[in-house]
């Protein structure tokens, strides 16, 4: 029965279950379990929401009486307890018959749903990028394009207008792709609806001016001025191309206008809106300026739908070809619309047929449609964690694991359970988008469109599952059924929230969960943690589970005075704080499973942590001390990092805490105790537990001890290492000997002094790897003063690196060193390249990397150093790897300048040539 409860409800009889004085209230509350969180949540009757609001909040209320209350066997005779426990069982009865005597539980439907676990094969493959676009927009750009690059002097602003998830952020992103190589300065900047100008205005010119470091101007009225100021100097005398997506008022365009000078450079500014007389005011001069985005054509619908589901092999057509063409009249050729479509048919859903009939002739939009069916769909666990991400701001880059273990410490999946299968259902069903980097295999995190991020913020406003601070202070929350349960506080969008917490203290005494993005103490200011009196406000949150203040950079350790006092408290996230220290006794809180103290000035841990029993992740810095007797913390499923400040840093792990790992980090920096590090190197190599370990700042001299007996490449978790300084080049094959038959290295960064034909060989055979980010140090001596012909790049076989899914590589003094051959790396996935175009022309002569051959390239990402180079030289390198990429079949193509001023502003003389090939070749000496 566990499983079918609604998280509210779930939780609370899970507390009860086995305690006898609890007994009678869980019989009571079984018919209230009935309340399992609605299906079509827009269409229930009025008096039905408001009874299901009323059982819920019941159930909170008992559940934070509950939570607060001794151990059993200090309370069996208490009369006071008993006297509650009447009471609530009188509300209960109450809520029955109200129920009961208005038909009201028939009213609402129930949820049958039940969530799939998913095997780890085909969780891992669907948080792959995707083979193809889903888009194919090769043939609607052309005409935009060439619209954009024509002669004219005089800015030229483009307008892209259409409804919401018709596809004008992808469409505006192609046309950035093919033409920001010929502009000076470029940027892509997307404009939120609460976002301060200021704040688009500063990712301008991060993008456009290199360097830039405007960290101290905040959003206020003289702050905008100086911004607007300063990247309207900058801008007046270069050709640049500016992406502004999303323009939601004809003020924002204003704003954003008056810092891009027409100085009749060839400027070009694309901007996207859904608002038809935005996209008019913003290309006022001339009516060829306009795009209006059109409906997908039926072929073109089917084709998307049937690519979006392509990954599922075990996906039986039938199921497709039964039901697609139906969900295609409900998307109406709109592109976001038929992607949630094939989540929905991806999620291998019983009732589908159902689902469709009951929408079929709704009068809704066809997205809101595909939203209400994919929620409908969901399971009641995965309604709660698609419901929570209501709590990040839009456009918010929502890192994974932290959002895994925000949803176990509020309770919607059991700790027993990874939360991968949860997050990873939501990206099969496209309800959220997958990221990406160079450091993993993985998606290390999601974001939310913003037409799915305005339909989860709306459902969690009816369902008063997520109250976000500007509703709060505009007099929507509370009302007279409603109490806040989760307060989000966006600090870096609304500087009028930062007084929320104060001014609405008697509201938020029920508050489950408080998440702070951004600043929460303006300098010389209030605080937001702070009352009038200067006093901490947190002491007030008697009932708060988790406290999320991740990058709160102006928090100080003086907020937290009293926090030892949220017994409650399983969360508490601090992570790029200015906390320096914890209170001595955090210890109290007995129920925390995470802290994360990461990128603080702090350097020591208080010894009462080591009280903290359920703690299950522990993050810290390396510079970090931790308490010698951490061993003794039962609980800890991860700990990250530990360094050489610690004592204990390998004696701990022959305890019986080394079986209870998941998630290790180790930094060696520093350390010295060479025999406690092959000790713990031997372990790690002949280890069979399930564990994920980071190994950082590893001395070279110790890599061989990580050769252990083979395993199967299946085996759950990884071994990432980063080694301490660049390898010498002929150092290389002895250090990793041995390497070839048994290392279980999956993850390595390293950097050699100059990359050989014998060291990519040797890293070549590695079994498990799949992640390498490599690095040259060294570059050759110029070929002008070579006997010998031009040197031969490193090239990569065919039956080289067999296994690996990113690759990373960058050479620091030199050129491209790397050739891709026929069938090399069946399996890269994504690649990052950062070299030297003068270097590698001067070096090779050419600009051949081969990576047309990498059949299974999904992304590239280059960053080209123009330092010596000519303009021309940089855009040959541009376009080279654009093609490459294209012909790879990559969906995402990123190149990237710097050291732009470095650049050559004319053509390249010989003299000059010699004469600086010289110098560079005088300064290797």
């Amino acid at each position: 029965m566990e499983g079918e409860l609604p998280y509210w409800m779930n939780s609370l009889v899970s507390k009860m279950r086995n305690n006898p004085i609890y007994k009678g209230l869980v019989e009571d509350l079984v018919p209230l379990a009935k309340v399992h969180g609605t299906a079509w949540p827009r269409e229930i009757n009025f008096e039905a929401r408001v009874w299901e609001n009323h059982v819920r909040e019941l159930v909170f209320d008992i559940e934070d009486w509950v939570a607060q209350k001794p151990a059993m066997m200090d309370m069996g005779d208490h009369l006071e307890i008993k006297e509650e426990v009447k009471k609530f069982k009188a509300k209960i009865e109450q809520a029955c018959e109200l129920g009961a005597r208005y038909n009201l539980l028939e009213q609402l439907p129930k949820t049958t749903r039940s969530f799939p676990i998913l095997p780890h094969q085909r969780s891992r493959l669907l948080t792959l990028e995707e083979r193809r676009g889903l888009l194919d927009l090769e043939g609607s750009t052309r005409h935009l394009e060439e619209h954009l690059k024509n002669g004219e002097m005089m800015l030229k602003v483009v307008s892209i207008f259409g409804e919401e998830g018709s596809g004008k952020t992808s469409f505006a992103k192609e046309i950035y792709a093919k033409l920001q190589g010929q502009f000076a300065c470029r940027a892509f900047v997307s404009v939120g609806r609460r976002a301060p100008l200021t704040t688009t205005l500063l990712n301008i010119l991060r993008q456009v001016k290199p360097g830039a470091n405007p960290r101290d101007w905040k959003t206020s009225h003289q702050d905008l001025h100086n911004v607007r100021t300063e990247l309207w100097e900058y801008l007046r005398t270069k050709r640049y191309f500016i992406v502004i997506d999303g323009l939601w008022s004809k003020r924002a365009w204003e704003v954003i206008n008056s810092a891009l000078p027409d100085k009749n450079c060839g400027s070009r500014v694309l901007a996207t809106t859904c608002i038809i007389d935005v996209a008019k005011y913003c290309s006022m001069h001339s009516i060829e300026d306009l795009y209006a985005m059109k409906p997908l054509s039926e072929y073109n619908s089917k084709n998307i739908l049937q690519r979006s589901i392509r990954v599922e092999n075990y996906h039986t057509w039938d199921i497709f070809h039964q039901f697609s063409s139906k969900l295609l009249e409900i998307c109406a050729g709109l592109p976001l619309a038929i992607i949630v479509a094939a989540g929905l048919l991806s999620g291998i859903s019983k009732g589908l047929d159902e689902l469709i009939r009951q929408k079929q002739n709704s009068t809704s939009e066809g997205m809101t449609v595909m939203l209400d069916m994919s929620y409908a769909d969901l399971c009641l666990p995965l309604k709660s964690c698609f419901l929570y991400l209501s709590v990040f701001p839009e456009g918010y880059t929502i890192i994974k694991d932290r959002l895994i273990w925000l949803w176990r410490a509020e309770g919607f999946i059991p700790l027993w359970v990874t939360g991968e299968c949860y997050f990873n259902e939501l990206i099969i069903r496209r309800l959220i988008q997958p990221v990406f980097n160079y450091d993993d295999d993985e998606a290390v995190g999601c974001t939310v469109h913003g037409v799915i991020h305005d339909y989860i913020r709306s459902l969690s406003r009816e369902e008063n599952f997520v109250t976000v601070a500007a509703d709060l202070g505009s007099g929507i929350f509370p009302c007279s059924s409603n109490t806040v349960r989760r307060l989000s506080l966006d600090c870096c969008n609304d500087r009028d929230e930062a007084g929320i917490l104060a001014s609405s203290t008697t509201h938020l005494l029920s508050m489950r969960s408080l998440t702070v993005f951004g600043d929460v103490d303006e300098m010389g200011g209030p605080s937001t943690l702070t009352v009038s009196d200067g006093s901490p406000v947190l002491p007030c949150f008697k009932h708060t589970r988790v406290l999320d203040l991740e990058d709160a950079d102006n928090l100080r350790s003086r907020h937290l005075i009293g926090i030892e006092g949220l017994i409650l408290l399983k969360y508490l996230g601090l992570r790029g704080t200015g906390i320096a220290e914890l209170p001595g006794d955090v210890g109290k809180l007995e129920h925390l499973l995470v802290l994360d103290v990461r990128e603080t000035p702090m350097r020591n841990l208080p010894t009462s942590i080591v009280g903290l029993k359920r703690l299950r992740r522990l993050l810290v810095d390396a510079v970090v001390k931790v308490p010698g007797n951490i061993y003794e913390m039962e609980g800890l499923e991860e700990i990250s990092t530990i360094g050489p400040n610690s004592v204990t840093l390998f004696s701990f792990l022959g305890h019986y805490l080394w079986r209870r790992l998941r998630v290790l980090g180790i930094s060696l920096a520093g350390f010295h105790g060479d025999s406690d590090v092959v000790q713990f190197l031997k372990k790690v190599a002949l280890s069979d537990y399930p564990l994920s370990i980071s190994i950082f700042n590893l001395d070279s001299r110790f890599l061989k001890v990580l050769s252990g007996s083979p395993v199967d490449r299946n085996r759950r978790g990884k071994l990432e290492v980063t080694i301490s300084g660049p390898i010498p080049r002929d150092d290389v094959s002895d250090i990793t000997g041995g390497w070839s038959r048994s290392c279980r290295v999956t993850h390595l960064h390293m950097e050699v002094t100059q990359l050989t034909e014998e060291a990519v060989s040797t890293l070549s055979w590695l079994p498990h790897l799949v992640v390498l980010k490599l690095a040259s140090a060294g570059k050759d001596v110029p070929s002008i003063f070579r006997k010998s012909a031009r040197p031969s790049r490193c090239i990569i076989s065919s039956d080289a690196f067999l296994f690996l899914e990113v690759l990373c590589f960058t050479s620091k003094l030199g050129g491209m060193e790397l050739q891709f051959g026929s069938g090399a790396m069946p399996n890269l996935r994504r690649l990052g390249l950062r070299f030297s175009a003068w270097e590698t022309l001067s070096q090779y002569g050419d600009l051949e990397f081969g990576i047309q051959h990498l059949k299974c390239l999904t992304r590239v990402h280059a960053t080209i150093s123009c330092k010596d180079a000519t303009v021309l030289e940089v855009e040959k390198a541009e376009a080279v790897i654009r093609e490459q990429a294209r012909q790879a079949g990559s969906t995402t193509t990123e190149v990237r300048r710097v050291l732009e001023d470095k650049m050559l502003p004319g053509e390249r003389k010989s003299m000059g040539l010699l004469a600086r090939t010289a110098n560079r070749f005088t300064s290797l000496f």
